[in-house]
């Protein structure tokens, strides 16, 4: 890595501000990547990555404070990263003059006695200098290391080695710090090499080490590392750390194809570099394979990498500082080519609502602006959408969108494109923008701007600007001084974010960072330091009483979908039928909306804990039975220990708990609700046209048509059949022909009925053409063991089937669609085939209950009780026999009903062992 030059604090915020793009794909820097070990193993604390937003326990080793989550994110980061990576060792250099100054209390810095990297005597690599050297390791074009062929390395490898094998064994272990040297036992020969510490586990007692003079890296327990000998420290590492100087990757990092070739054409090679450019943290060189051919030009050759693009100077910088607003009448005057795109909705957290947030760009105390860590996944989308247009729309020299405009812009420094609002020209052929979901400025060439969609204008604003609540700057302006180290405290770091009110439209939040130890409040750091003093946390004009908040009324209002002609993509909530169905809007926007929505009615459920009555048909809050989570809903019945809602975000209908209802405020009926109460007119329409033709074809075939011939009717023929109940006729399927009569389902209801054959016609093809309205189906059990269902579970599954289950489609066996039923919420859930075999279980011991043995024994004639009490005074051996005689015994009384109760109580113990074999491989498989 380069050390960043000095510079001032407000191009830092701005070179800053443009890292937080949550997994979006970056420019890495041509000569500067940070290596899988300058990381940080945290234990026991929640970071989170500070490019994706996913949890990271890596910490960056050259200023042991940005957290990742993985080398790939650290390498895409760097290109931002480096400008605020301020060197560990500088900032120990300083501790001490800084401990007494007012930054000190807000800068934490932690001192490190050991030996680390600096504390080497280093060799000197000179710009343009040439060598021999073997590969000793290639990780990535990023990062390779090189051991010279010079006598000197050679000596010096012989004499570490020699005086590392004498002492360490006497030495007790201890735990080294991240980035100390140590000695440590290596795996392979249990011999003792110099090694840096890249990352601990200090749970697991495991260390992760690169040993410094071979480049090989390996995860060792504590108790084979020992601290460095003194006289090991005049020694510089023997590897040298390089990366290919002058090109970049194709894409965000070098893949997995380049490293791996590269590696089998280098590692273990004797080859000769150049160094092109030199940095504390590796040397930028070029290599000579083997064939004649220098690196870069064979990275180049096989696209496997780029030349870089040239870096925003300085000099745009202060361009951009000195534009003036004036040049906008003069430059962009007539020129607004883009129809006026407005700026997307921006949607303000509520008062009360906690938030983790991420700093993204920094002009004051008194606005900070911050993106919510939850909707990273969107901004991911959006980055992705906004690369796919803009690669597809072209630049053209009439475009200059006006002032206070929406537009693409690409950013200078990784090449991206983001949505940006135009603030003013500052010449012919320049602009200054607004990155309105990350708060920065810039300015840009008017080739770097593309039109944008109405569809990438459907996400509101991510940027959120904030006011610290609770300070006021010394002397009425914040100094420089102040936001110099308000902005290295502050810049790049995950906060928990409470808004207490909000101010001439602004929200006044606390700012609290978890990650420091101990939690650090960031108005009490600010105060402590000496830049600020105690302000109002809140100020009393803005606040609402509570008598005005509950003396506000209840409005609310239903979602509405495009006008007709338009498309929605929706997404089904609850399905009854194609004509009884509910749906929300699948957008990113309206997602974004209905998880604020959610926490916020968390928030207030948590908070309102009074009892709570409402009215039938008002709003309120009620519990999800399913997963304990809180939806807006309307009562629709009362009882006497039970409250019918609708979750009106969702669609659907059930019984709860009066404890489980609470009040609703009108901030939360604010949102309109999402369900859209939908069906389906298209298949409606043509069923309807098909029974209109149908009965037409019907009526003339009767009155002038041929007599049918009833010879050719089969089984699985379609046909025309008059129903009974209203005598109209419905297409049907022919189950069983008899001699006079014909079994039929309906092919559009499902229903069946044996009726005349003259209730039956010939079917024309055309009438066939739309398909009939039922599927067949099966129930996805796996193992029936040629059981037959019983009539109490047919007749069980009947009762069940009416209760609206939620079927899901598994395959498809040749002749049905095999489904699993899961129940409806408002009778338990679950799956409908658990449910089955609980209600067999419970039935059967109902079956051997005393109850109703006697039961049945009432039912019994008198020789039946009689046959009985005998084979009861018998042993079990005794009593077959007598059982087989007593019917020939007995004229006239052969026990029939006996016979067949036995023959049911088998059909169903057989039934009853094969469902109990289906539920114990379910409870086995789970």
């Amino acid at each position: 890595m380069t050390s960043e030059p000095d510079s001032p604090p407000y191009h830092n915020a701005l070179r800053v501000s443009r890292r937080h793009v949550p997994l979006a794909t970056r420019q890495r820097a041509r000569s500067n990547t940070v290596s899988d070990g300058c990381m940080q193993q945290l234990s026991g604390k929640m970071n989170l990555c500070g490019f994706c937003g996913h949890e990271g326990h890596l910490l960056c080793t050259r200023c042991k404070k940005m957290s990742y989550c993985s080398v790939m994110c650290q390498n895409e980061d760097w290109k931002a990263h480096r400008h605020i990576c301020k060197s560990f060792e500088a900032e120990e250099r300083g501790i001490h003059a800084f401990a007494s100054s007012p930054e000190s209390k807000l800068v934490n810095s932690t001192i490190i006695s050991r030996n680390l990297l600096k504390d080497l005597t280093m060799t000197k690599v000179v710009k343009g200098e040439e060598f021999q050297a073997i590969v000793m390791e290639f990780y990535s074009p990023a990062q390779f290391f090189l051991l010279k062929k010079i006598p000197e390395v050679t000596e010096a490898m012989q004499i570490i080695s020699a005086e590392l094998q004498k002492s360490p064994s006497c030495v007790n272990p201890y735990m080294p710090n991240l980035g100390e040297i140590c000695i440590v036992q290596f795996s392979s020969d249990m011999q003792w090499y110099r090694g840096q510490v890249l990352s601990l586990d200090e749970e697991q007692k495991m260390v992760e080490i690169l040993y410094i003079d071979f480049g090989n890296k390996e995860n060792v327990p504590v108790n084979r590392i020992r601290a460095l000998c003194p006289n090991m420290a005049k020694f510089s590492p023997c590897a040298t750390e390089c990366y290919v100087a002058g090109v970049v990757p194709m894409s965000c990092n070098w893949s997995d194809i380049c490293s791996t070739a590269v590696r089998q054409l280098l590692q273990g090679h004797e080859v000769t570099a150049w160094v092109i450019e030199t940095s504390v943290h590796g040397h930028g060189v070029d290599v000579m394979t083997s064939s004649g051919q220098l690196l870069s030009s064979f990275l180049l050759e096989h696209s496997f990498a780029k030349e870089p693009i040239k870096d925003q100077t300085e000099g745009d910088i202060q361009t951009l500082r000195a534009s003036s607003i004036d040049c906008i009448r003069h430059c962009s005057n007539g020129q607004d080519d883009d129809g006026g795109t407005p700026l997307p909705c921006s949607v303000t957290p509520e008062v009360g609502t906690s938030l983790s947030v991420v700093v993204t760009h920094i002009h004051s105390p008194d606005d900070i602006i911050v993106q919510n860590i939850e909707n990273a996944g969107l901004i991911q989308d959006l980055q992705l959408q906004l690369r796919d247009h803009c690669s597809l729309a072209s630049n053209t020299p009439n475009f200059r969108p006006s002032p206070g405009t929406v537009c693409c812009a690409q950013f200078s420094e990784d090449k991206l494109w983001y949505r940006a609002k135009i603030l003013y020209y500052s010449s012919e052929e320049h602009l200054c923008v607004f990155y309105i979901d990350f708060g920065n400025i810039e300015e840009v060439h008017q080739a770097c701007l593309r039109p944008i969609g109405p569809d990438l204008l459907s996400l509101p604003v991510q940027a959120l600007s904030f006011s610290l609540a609770g300070v006021q700057p010394v002397g009425g302006r914040w100094s420089e001084a102040s936001l110099l180290a308000f902005q290295q405290r502050l810049s790049n770091r995950i906060l928990n974010a409470k808004i207490l009110d909000v101010h001439n439209g602004k929200p006044l939040v606390t700012l609290t960072d978890h990650a420091s130890d101990p939690e650090a409040n960031i108005a009490e750091m600010l105060i402590s330091a000496g830049y600020a003093s105690l302000g109002p946390v809140a100020p009393n004009a803005d606040q609402e009483t509570v008598a005005d908040k509950v003396a506000e009324p209840l409005k609310w209002s239903s979602f509405e979908l495009p006008p007709k002609g338009q498309t929605a993509v929706l997404l089904s909530t609850v399905v009854n039928h194609p004509q009884d169905f509910y749906c929300y809007v699948n957008s990113p926007a309206e997602e974004q909306r209905r998880s604020q929505l959610k926490a916020e009615l968390t928030r207030h459920c948590e908070q309102d804990t009074l009892p709570f009555m409402p009215k039938v048909g008002e709003p309120c809050c009620a519990m999800s039975p399913s997963d304990g989570s809180w939806s807006r809903a309307i009562v629709k019945e009362l009882t006497e220990d039970k409250l019918k809602v609708e979750f009106m975000d969702y669609g659907y209908t059930l019984m709860t708990e009066k404890d489980h209802i609470r009040s609703i405020t009108p901030q939360l009926l604010t949102l309109p609700f999402h369900a859209v109460h939908c069906f389906l007119t298209v298949v409606q329409t043509a069923l309807e046209e098909v029974m209109v033709e149908l009965a037409q074809y019907c009526c003339d075939y009767r009155k002038r048509g041929p007599a049918p011939d009833y010879s050719a009717l089969v089984s699985g023929a379609a046909c025309c059949a008059q129903f009974s109940a209203d005598n109209q006729w419905y297409r049907a399927v022919v189950l069983d022909v008899g001699v006079n009569e014909v079994k039929v389902i309906y092919a559009d209801y499902g229903n069946m009925e044996t009726i005349p054959l003259s209730m039956i016609l010939p079917i024309p093809q055309h009438l066939l053409h739309l398909p009939f309205q039922i599927v067949r189906c099966s129930l996805a059990v796996d193992n029936l063991y040629g059981a037959e269902w019983t009539e109490y579970v047919t007749e069980l599954f009947e009762s069940v089937m009416l209760s609206n289950v939620l079927a899901t489609v598994r395959s498809f066996d040749g002749t049905s669609n095999v489904l699993s039923l899961s129940l409806p919420a408002e009778i338990g859930s679950g799956d409908v085939i658990d449910f089955l075999l609980d209600s067999l279980l419970n039935h059967t011991r109902e079956m051997h209950s005393p109850t109703v043995e006697q039961r049945d024994k009432k039912s019994m004639s008198d020789e039946d009780q009689c046959q009985v009490q005998n084979a009861h005074q018998y042993p079990t051996q005794t009593r077959k026999k007598i059982t087989a005689i007593q019917p020939g015994a007995h004229d006239g009384c052969c026990c029939e009903s006996l016979k067949a109760k036995i023959e049911h109580l088998e059909q169903m113990m057989v039934q009853k062992l094969s469902l109990l074999m289906e539920l114990i491989e379910r409870k086995s498989g789970s």
